[in-house]
């Protein structure tokens, strides 16, 4: 999903992805497009 703003978990890059799971608004560097969920749920969630 896409989103707009300043990525909520880095804050240094345009946020273009919405996590599937948290609903953080995240860059591309913080988000993970093969599962749709951002760095941090991927680390905390994922197997």
């Amino acid at each position: 999903m896409r989103s707009s703003g300043v990525c909520s978990l880095c804050g240094k890059e345009l946020a273009g992805f919405t996590c599937s799971l948290c609903g953080a608004s995240v860059g591309i560097s913080c988000y993970d497009p093969v599962n749709g969920v951002c760095i941090r749920c991927r680390r905390g969630r994922m197997p």
